[in-house]
């Protein structure tokens, strides 16, 4: 079974935002690009196997961190590309809509 994941980043350098590509494309994975520094990945592995495919990409300057999204307590100021992109992945468990006004509601419990 697949789950959600928020990966950030502080690169001690310049951010090797390319070169990062090729830990999250993978034939059972998709992911989301939110800006430099932070992914969203979508992926049947758990958090060991993905640190495992990050950290040979990075320097020691860089530091970065893997978690597993609840969505269930979440809620944001996200495009609607954003939120259209999670609700694929996780259906009914994220607030839709394209208005600012809905965006910012709290997904419904």
């Amino acid at each position: 079974m697949a789950n959600l994941y928020h990966i950030s980043f502080i690169f001690g350098g310049v951010p090797r935002i390319r070169d990062l590509e090729p830990a999250f494309t993978d034939a059972e994975d998709d992911w989301i690009r939110l800006s430099p520094f932070t992914w969203m990945l979508w992926s049947p592995k758990n958090t060991v196997d993905i640190y495992n495919k990050i950290k040979p990409l990075l320097d020691n300057t860089d530091q970065f961190f893997v978690s597993r999204v609840d969505t269930a307590e979440s809620i944001g100021f996200l495009a609607p590309w954003v939120w259209d992109w999670v609700n694929r992945k996780m259906p009914n468990s994220i607030v839709t809509g394209d208005s600012l006004k809905t965006l910012l509601l709290p997904p419904p419990r």
